[in-house]
């Protein structure tokens, strides 16, 4: 659009290969699988991104305001999500996965915070910007996997069944890392500050 919003519902999977929004949201909802190509909001507008099943598929989202991603069933598979604002990603019964093994930020945003059941960044870590700041949270059994390309503020990260492993290029603040079940492991290249560690 050149001025305004787009709202798309399918009852099934949803392909969106090239969607642009200049001043307004884009909304996006499926019964199966959603697969996010390229998904744009321009000047303003929020990116939502919704499936009842199947999981996501994030390939290329950018938000001129906050971006919200949430599965309430199946994985999330993240290429390249970045928001001028927060980014909220919600895998409610899967996990949240890298798409490729490389050193390229997988989500940019003025707050990050990651919610899953079965693991975050488990089998490749979540690469972060320098400066980033993030959330985590793994509710079932499943472990924490992030790494820093920069400096990264860890500001809570916990599992309910699950280690957590953070690294940072830079400096890296933990706030409040808690790990039930596991081990935690913080690697930093600059100054680390754990403010709240805790294994159960």
């Amino acid at each position: 659009t050149a001025a305004g919003s787009i709202t798309v519902g399918a009852a099934g999977a949803l392909v969106a290969t090239l969607v642009d929004a200049t001043g307004g949201l884009v909304d996006l909802d499926a019964a199966g699988l959603l697969t996010a190509t390229s998904v744009t909001t321009n000047t303003s507008g929020i990116i939502d991104l919704d499936t009842s099943s199947g999981g996501i598929i994030a390939t290329s989202v950018v938000s001129a305001d906050t971006a919200s991603i949430t599965a309430a069933a199946g994985d999330i598979t993240l290429g390249s999500v970045t928001a001028v604002n927060a980014v909220d990603i919600t895998s409610t019964a899967g996990s949240i996965n890298d798409a490729t093994a490389d050193a390229i930020a997988d989500v940019v945003g003025s707050s990050v915070t990651l919610t899953a059941a079965t693991g975050i960044g488990s089998g490749e870590a979540l690469e972060f910007v320098d400066g980033a700041s993030v959330n985590a949270s793994v509710t079932g059994t499943g472990n924490i996997n992030l790494q820093g390309l920069g400096a990264l503020t860890l500001g809570n990260a916990n599992t309910a069944a699950g280690s957590i492993t953070v690294g940072a290029a830079g400096a890296l603040v933990a706030t409040l890392v808690d790990a039930t079940g596991g081990l935690v492991d913080l690697d930093a290249a600059g100054l680390l500050t754990a403010t709240s560690v805790t294994t159960n």
